[in-house]
């Protein structure tokens, strides 16, 4: 860690081989991480933002895409720890409990974890193949269930929720080129979407204006 001039670089982690990916707490007291361990599992942890208390939140399988919820109590990530042999989205508490719930399951490898603003639901990204990807949301966190969007064997990925949380924006090659796209949530996955740009370039990585 470093200021923004660059200046006071700390070194924070010292359990760890390898760490990747910090991710701030909402309230910037703490880091989630994907850290590698001897024996070869990548394990999702937590720290201090100092770099004390360090704890790890798994300790098998390969762990990854770590997501805080909104109210910094739980973390979204992905796992292949399970025996069915695929990577799927799970929930598990940070403060040390770790009662690990199982958020989904289905046929598909799950990634990229986006809590609502509210922390009730989470879209995520299924992968069937490598050219059949949708967005998929999780009402209730802990169900088996999901919703996904009926989008026709087209690579959908990027989802980002809207500060109100009624929509959120992806990216999708409906029309064989990347676009971005806007979804109004509806609980039936029935299309309700929209095109934000229509255009020869590939367009990546939307982000919405916070709200003033």
């Amino acid at each position: 860690m470093m200021n923004t001039d660059g200046s006071q670089q700390t070194h924070l982690i010292t359990q760890s081989e390898l760490d990747v990916g910090p991710v701030w707490s909402p309230d910037g007291t703490k880091l989630v991480f994907k850290a590698f361990r001897e024996g070869g599992n990548w394990d999702i942890s937590v720290t201090n933002k100092d770099g004390s208390g360090q704890i790890f939140l798994t300790d098998e399988g390969y762990n990854t895409d770590p997501a805080w919820s909104p109210d910094g109590t739980r973390i979204a990530f992905v796992t292949n720890s399970h025996s069915y042999g695929i990577f799927s989205l799970d929930v598990i508490n940070v403060d040390g409990s770790r009662q690990i719930t199982q958020a989904l399951y289905a046929a598909g490898d799950d990634s990229d974890p986006a809590w609502s603003p509210d922390g009730k639901q989470i879209a995520f990204v299924r992968s069937y193949s490598v050219n059949d990807r949708e967005i998929n949301w999780a009402f209730n966190i802990g169900d088996s269930g999901s919703i996904g969007l009926q989008t026709n064997s087209s690579v959908n990925t990027s989802p980002v929720w809207s500060p109100d949380g009624t929509q959120f924006a992806f990216v999708a090659n409906f029309d064989g080129n990347k676009e971005i796209y806007v979804y109004m949530i509806v609980t039936d996955g029935s299309e309700n979407w929209i095109s934000l740009t229509n255009d020869p370039a590939i367009d990546t990585d939307p982000a919405w204006q916070p709200l003033l």
